[in-house]
């Protein structure tokens, strides 16, 4: 169908035959023999196979059915390039043309961001066409190359980045062509133009040890662990060995994505900049350099990191690594991205690292590619709070992407931060799905907003949920000439309900977590102890009652129905797992509590809030008795045991009173 499908089928056939279990009579011949490299990855096994891919513009090639096969047969020049490309190259290798290359750069992702390799500019060697052609004269130069060779062509290579045997294979010169010029940079040598474009800041370090997921639904580190002292006690500059293919590396994954490199004023030697036209060029950029910096081979990659299984490992670090952070630049507005006209001196004699990266040592040229503005400091400031080997996102950059179109990588949601140059705004964090065993601390609360997924309760210290259901106040509106509408009253909530859970406590942890809103008001949050979710919940029932007035409900049911009108339900338990939403970010949890606590929601009045003390799966806890005296700052009311939809036996219930009501409840049966 396209470029991109052809490239997918080539890489999976190459995987395929190298996962093959070939009979030993195979392996046992010279050309079919078992390669391995120095770290025990199969490199070859069984038959090679070489390949090649063209496209070629409808006018270069003609289809028709073969008179006696009754099966299509193909001609003409673009054919005829396409055949010549699949017999250069060597056994296992995959050769890619200029014209295959250009329409194959911008769609990457569904190939799973293989390493793409520069060969060089070529010419076939052979006199005559493989097909029957017209008079070479007669050839559109545009058609992809004629039919004698005469044209050179830019050609590179495709390896899979998901295979680390497949990455380490090395080729030698290719067959039957004349090379016309060496390997050279594809990349930009000037910024992207547009109104807004993308902004990436890496900054590379190597360590003995990082944090690894202690589960496979685990998406932070260990409790009690701390990723961050832990890299900061290890970490060490790039080894000398390793800068170079480093340098290498960064450069020339920012070329397959036309990623234009520059200096920033206020640069430190490990660090780098890249520009992009866009954010999903820049989300490409990252997510492939992470995977192609996992699969080189270091001189001195140091001990890498497995997570998993006997036979189910997976590598997660190895060698140096990059964090990486991203954010949108103006060009419209000249403070957020401008040009430099010189270097200073003391650029030009700055570290290797740095030198290597920028590539000012290589080009003079380059020393006038210095940059600065808001964005470029901003994205710098982003780039402090990102881990090693960690992918993070300004806001505004992340609202920009198709998940999708990036073959939906694992998001986790960091929190809301103030970031110096961006103001505020929530920060995410993106990771290929092959590297979700890396995680990673939040990070810290000194400047911290709103919690992200790992500020949230840890799903082994139990969890108390809270659920929430708005009522509507429309057969009420219609009594009150000076109510707020429905519309309003339910803008009021929302942010009352954010505004609770933000409070700190003394250990400067927020008071509750935001884990999904799912319709306007029908909020899922949850609190690290029972005491905590009742506390919140208390003091947004009083603040409904004093808050925008509406009409008083008919009904009369409950004092809070007089406010705006929400059912709560609440419970506490430990959940199965939780894990980040895979569109959010947020972090979700999963497991009976959380349906159980749901349905108590649904059981409530409007304005009532309903609290489940125990179910028939908690025997061995405390007796109902004794929760609601543990609890005795709160003014519980049994109600007795409910049988809810969907949960085994009959639920412990009672009901949390509020203000008035609290005042004139029958709390007898707590003491």
């Amino acid at each position: 169908r396209d470029v991109a499908d052809a490239a997918a089928f080539c890489l999976e056939v190459q995987s395929n035959l190298l996962q093959q279990k070939w009979p030993k009579m195979v392996t046992r011949m010279t050309v079919f023999k078992r390669e391995v490299d120095e770290d025990g990855n199969v490199m070859f096994a069984g038959p090679r196979v070489r390949m090649g891919i063209h496209l070629a513009p409808g006018n270069s090639f003609d289809c028709r059915e073969n008179s006696i096969t009754h099966k299509p047969q193909l001609s003409g020049p673009g054919w005829d390039v396409a055949k010549r490309l699949g017999d250069v190259g060597v056994g296992g290798q995959v050769v890619v043309s200029e014209a295959a290359w250009r329409a194959l750069q911008h769609d990457l992702s569904s190939v799973g961001f293989p390493f793409v390799n520069h060969l060089g500019a070529f010419r076939f060697l052979l006199e005559a066409p493989v097909s029957a052609a017209a008079d070479p004269s007669d050839i559109d130069p545009d058609s992809g190359g004629d039919a004698c060779g005469a044209e050179a062509m830019d050609l590179f290579e495709l390896r899979s980045s998901s295979d680390s045997g497949l990455l380490q294979r090395k080729f030698g010169p290719l067959r039957k062509v004349e090379q016309l010029a060496k390997a050279q940079p594809f990349g930009l040598s000037r910024p992207p133009e547009g109104e807004e474009i993308a902004l990436v800041a890496l900054k590379a370090s190597q360590h003995e040890a990082l944090a690894t997921q202690p589960s496979i639904t685990s998406f932070r580190v260990e409790k009690g662990v701390s990723s961050r002292s832990m890299a900061d006690t290890l970490r060490k500059p790039v080894l000398e060995a390793n800068a170079e293919l480093l340098a290498s590396t960064v450069r020339s994954v920012a070329q397959q994505f036309t990623g234009f490199i520059f200096q920033a004023e206020q640069q430190n030697p490990e660090e780098c900049f890249v520009a992009f036209s866009s954010v999903a060029d820049a989300c490409r950029y990252a997510l492939a350099l992470q995977v192609t910096l996992l699969c080189q081979d270091w001189p001195l990659a140091g001990k890498p990191i497995w997570i998993g299984r006997s036979g189910k490992e997976e590598l997660v670090y190895s060698g140096p690594t990059v964090a990486c952070a991203i954010c949108t630049a103006s060009t419209t507005q000249g403070a957020g991205f401008y040009s430099v006209n010189e270097a200073s001196a003391s650029r030009a004699g700055s570290a290797k690292m740095m030198r290597d990266l920028s590539g000012s040592a290589r080009d003079e040229s380059s020393l006038g590619k210095v940059f600065a503005g808001s964005s470029v400091d901003g994205v710098g400031a982003l780039l402090d709070l990102a881990h090693p080997g960690q992918i993070i996102l300004s806001h505004r950059a992340f609202s920009g992407i198709n998940l999708g179109s990036l073959n939906q990588p694992q998001v986790i949601d960091c929190g809301c931060y103030d970031v110096p140059h961006l103001g505020q705004g929530q920060i995410m964090e993106i990771l290929p799905r092959e590297l979700k065993g890396r995680v990673f601390d939040s990070f810290g609360s000194e400047r911290c907003l709103a919690p992200g997924a790992r500020d949230s309760p840890f799903v082994q210290d139990g969890v108390a949920f809270v659920f929430t259901s708005p009522c509507s106040l429309e057969a009420s509106m219609s009594e009150s000439s000076s109510g707020s509408s429905h519309a309003e009253a339910l803008l009021f909530f929302q942010n009352l309900v954010r505004e609770l859970i933000l409070v700190k406590d003394r250990e400067g942890r927020f008071a509750g977590y935001e884990c999904q809103e799912v319709g306007a008001g029908h909020f899922m949050l949850a609190f690290r102890s029972l005491a905590a979710a009742l506390s919140f919940a208390t003091s947004l029932t009083e603040r409904l009652l004093s808050g925008p007035p509406t009409a008083a409900s008919d009904r009369g049911d409950h004092a809070a129905s007089k406010g705006f009108p929400v059912k709560m339900g609440i419970g506490f338990g430990v959940p199965s797992y939780s894990m980040p939403h895979p569109n959010t970010g947020r972090a979700d949890y999963f497991g009976p509590v959380v349906n159980l606590c749901a349905r108590v929601c649904q059981r409530a009045k409007p304005g009532q809030t309903l609290v489940a003390l125990k179910t028939q799966n908690d025997a061995r806890r405390k007796k109902t008795k004794q929760i609601l005296s543990d609890l005795k700052d709160f003014a519980l009311v049994p109600i007795g045991k409910e049988t809810l939809r969907g949960i085994p036996g009959k639920v412990a219930m009672a009901e949390l009173l509020v203000g008035r009501a609290a005042a004139q409840g029958d709390l007898s049966a707590v003491v």
